[in-house]
């Protein structure tokens, strides 16, 4: 049975919708809110995807699939024969160590302290939250993210531009690229270039075992 998509809405739900229209999806909120999930989430194995930062081991456009998430109260783990069967699946994907903050992360010395303050290779605003949320429910999860950014530079600073649950605030934005555009098209272009990979990992998952 082909799992159920989890997904942000925006950019990433419309590249995960394009490439998988037949597939089992469901849109949730960003950040913390990503915790109220509706009650009618169909059977299956559900797979969150979407895009995460680059803390380390993890370049632009690579595919992670998640060990374990970790956050300021604590980690969760998720079971490793899901975890190695969806690498099976997904061959080219990296195993990785997740944390999940409340912010973007923009500076490349904050995603340094990250990886090892929480030994983690990527960095999300939903995983914890969503993952507790399922187990609290019974429901087996795994967390399959494309990073959309390299660990080694300073994205442009967009740490205002979105708020704790993850909604865009268009004016910081703009702001954001306006004082540093050189930063800013490279960050588009990532992202552009990561949302295109998550279309190809949507679509395998879609087809099924």
């Amino acid at each position: 049975m082909p799992p159920v998509l989890l997904v942000p809405h925006g950019a990433e739900e419309r590249a995960v919708r394009r490439a998988a229209p037949n597939a089992i999806i469901v849109a949730m909120h960003a950040g913390a809110r990503a915790a109220a999930l509706p009650d009618d989430i169909p059977a299956g194995l559900i797979v969150v995807i979407g895009l995460c930062g680059a803390l380390r081991n993890v370049r632009t456009g690579d595919v992670a699939i998640f060990r374990d998430i970790v956050d300021e109260t604590g980690r969760y783990t998720f079971d490793e024969q899901l975890v190695q069967e969806m690498h099976a699946r997904l061959p080219g994907a990296k195993l990785v160590y997740g944390c999940t903050v409340d912010h973007v992360v923009t500076r490349a010395t904050e995603r340094a302290a990250l990886a090892a303050a929480y030994n983690a290779d990527a960095v999300d605003m939903e995983g914890t939250h969503v993952a507790r949320a399922l187990a609290a429910r019974g429901r087996a999860s795994l967390i399959v993210r494309v990073a959309s950014d390299d660990p080694s530079f300073d994205l442009p600073p967009i740490e205002h531009a979105f708020s704790a649950d993850g909604a865009i605030r268009p004016l910081h934005l703009a702001l954001a690229f306006a004082r540093q555009p050189l930063a800013a098209a490279r960050f588009i272009g990532d992202v552009r270039r990561s949302l295109s990979v998550l279309s190809g990992v949507a679509g395998a998952l879609a087809e099924g075992p």
